[in-house]
């Protein structure tokens, strides 16, 4: 029998944000800088998360899904994101953050 090593790449954390929101929700944000490679071409591995830790509803989703592509998660419809580089998905994230808070996602 055969057996194949998998290796990881070696990441190195730039951001870890935990909070929760004055309305209960929880917000994380990981992002982590990893070796260029076919599973993560833009060499960032990333998830950015808004939930009801009451319900376990995820509400908003960003992440990477290696070998498929980055992908925007909203209330269970996943659709393809165009990731542009770490800052604009950022942006993206707080501001459907705050269209969830204002009731309008």
């Amino acid at each position: 029998m055969a057996y194949h090593t998998i290796t990881m790449p070696k990441a190195r954390r730039l951001l870890h944000l935990k909070d929760y929101l004055p309305n209960g929700l929880l917000r994380e944000i990981r992002i982590h800088e990893v070796s260029v490679n076919r599973n993560y071409p833009e060499g960032a591995k990333y998830s950015c998360y808004l939930g009801d830790p009451e319900t376990g509803e995820k509400i908003i989703g960003y992440d990477l899904h290696p070998g498929k592509g980055h992908y925007r998660h909203v209330r269970g419809r996943e659709t393809l994101y165009e990731f542009r580089d770490l800052e604009a998905l950022l942006d993206d994230f707080a501001r459907d953050v705050q269209q969830v808070l204002e009731g309008k996602l």
